[in-house]
């Protein structure tokens, strides 16, 4: 393994020392780099979309298509939301942090990283935040869903009992 001690033991969830300090910005900084990418591509697909939808064609699939793109991307909004924040503050959070080794110490560095520790937090919301997410969509299309068989049986019910009383 390149420049981690992997055979030392190791307290708390890092193995960032001085030697690999440089390493794990880099990789921290290229993940911020794609998730930065990946917002801009959510971004142009959401555009996109929102164009071929009101774009006048004669072509029904393409509109349906892009209808649920749509839905689809309003279900991942709030997921890539929360986690570009999440990811930005984890990054921002682990910078400061890791310049403050020097000056705090060895102990108290650890006990500080541990307790901003942010990805036991995400792990621990981010499945809330999509049953969350989950529910509220299942509520909106049960709202918009009309029970037809049930209405027809009613009116004919109402069509008979009409009659019913018409020849008491």
């Amino acid at each position: 393994m390149h420049r981690f001690a992997v055979n030392k033991k190791i307290v708390y969830c890092s193995t960032v020392t001085t030697e690999t300090n440089t390493d794990v910005l880099i990789v921290h900084s290229v993940i911020f780099i794609i998730l930065v990418v990946a917002v801009f591509i959510y971004g142009l697909t959401l555009l996109m979309n929102k164009k071929s939808k009101k774009r006048l064609t004669q072509n029904v699939s393409e509109k349906y298509q892009a209808r649920e793109n749509l839905r689809a991307l309003e279900i991942l909004a709030p997921l890539l939301v929360f986690h570009f924040i999440g990811y930005l503050s984890y990054f921002a959070i682990s910078i400061v942090i890791q310049s403050l080794k020097p000056i705090v110490g060895e102990l108290p560095f650890r006990v500080i990283y541990s307790a901003t520790y942010f990805i036991s937090y995400y792990c621990v919301i981010s499945p809330l935040l999509l049953l969350h997410i989950m529910k509220k969509k299942k509520a909106e299309s049960e709202k918009t869903v009309f029970n037809c068989t049930g209405n027809a049986q009613q009116n004919k019910d109402a069509y008979f009992q009409s009659y019913n009383q018409m020849w008491r």
